[in-house]
């Protein structure tokens, strides 16, 4: 989960986060309510995801690591709510 907060956004900051201790769940809340806290970007190439900066696995040929499951809940969770986007 930790992988997917930005922790040094403007954002993050303004909600006074700097010190939560939250659960991953309350996390997956928090991120779908306020998509400006999660680190970009998010690259998806068929059922793997990276997440931030990582152009050495965009070019290198390799695939990216497998998604980090709770990415997966997040947007299934997303879904559920009504709060995905299609595009």
């Amino acid at each position: 989960m930790a992988a997917l907060v930005d922790r040094e956004s403007r954002r993050f900051g303004e909600l006074g986060l700097r010190s939560a201790i939250l659960s991953d769940e309350r996390w997956l809340e928090k991120l779908s309510l306020e998509p400006l806290l999660l680190r970009m970007p998010l690259v998806r190439h068929q059922q793997q995801l990276t997440i931030g900066q990582a152009p050495e696995t965009w070019t290198s040929g390799t695939p990216p690591p497998k998604p980090d499951s709770r990415a997966v809940r997040l947007v299934r969770y997303r879904k559920r709510k009504g709060l995905a986007r299609d595009r």
